[in-house]
């Protein structure tokens, strides 16, 4: 006899819709930079807002939050004679990613020489083998990060 393994549905929704809700693990897909925070909020100086729906998505978690991102983007373009082309160019992980683990802000060589990184989340791990990337947070998100959710 076969047994049957107990499944819970997977619910798909956007981070807006998430405020309230919770989940035992929640996966978060496209954190790359240019992505989010969108480009809208970068240019109408609103990261603030992106970073406390970052908030958001992060707390609905009870027990584990992974995050991925791409390395490389692959986007469709059309020349002038209308012929189509695929440009591929290589992107970097969202800024809030780097504010959840500092240290990797330097080892990436992204931090500035006089720059003051507090130390890594605790229970945060950033895995860089190939393949799939993901980041686990854990729950202790920096207070200065929650404080941003709270203004």
């Amino acid at each position: 006899k076969e047994a049957t393994i107990p499944m819970k549905p997977v619910t798909i929704m956007t981070m807006h819709k998430a405020k309230g809700e919770e989940f035992d693990d929640i996966y978060l897909a496209g954190w790359t930079e240019g992505e989010f925070p969108h480009p809208d909020a970068m240019s109408s100086n609103r990261v603030h807002e992106e970073r406390r729906l970052a908030y958001v998505a992060l707390t609905r978690a009870r027990q584990r939050v992974v995050i991925t991102h791409s390395f490389m983007s692959r986007k469709l373009h059309f020349g002038r004679d209308g012929a189509k082309r695929f440009v591929t160019s290589q992107v970097a992980p969202s800024r809030f990613l780097y504010e959840l683990v500092p240290s990797k802000k330097r080892m990436d060589g992204l931090a500035n020489k006089n720059e003051v990184l507090d130390g890594d989340n605790v229970g945060t791990f950033w895995d860089r083998s190939a393949g799939i990337k993901d980041y686990v947070a854990g729950t202790n998100i920096p207070q200065w990060f929650q404080e941003s959710f709270q203004k």
